[in-house]
């Protein structure tokens, strides 16, 4: 799967915000993807908003499996760190 993006801002080490482009149009567009780091009392929360180009990439059912897929993907990052 061919993907391309443009990072237009970074904030170190608190924010990046960037576009995403996929070459099969899975997502209906180009989105724009806002991940924001937050550290409180030694613990890093990570919060990632994606906005799709448009409201049909963006239904519940689509959304909740976008979820869980990155569930998966950050228990197995933590997993990973702790390591």
């Amino acid at each position: 799967m061919g993907m391309g993006g443009t990072f237009k801002e970074v904030v170190r080490p608190s924010r990046l915000v960037a576009t995403e482009s996929y070459d099969d149009h899975w997502t209906g567009g180009e989105t724009l993807v806002t991940t924001e780091l937050v550290e409180t009392r030694g613990k890093t929360s990570v919060s990632t908003t994606v906005r799709y180009a448009t409201a049909k990439h963006g239904t519940p059912p689509s959304r909740w499996a976008r979820r869980k897929g990155w569930r998966r993907a950050t228990f197995r990052l933590d997993e990973l760190l702790t390591a």
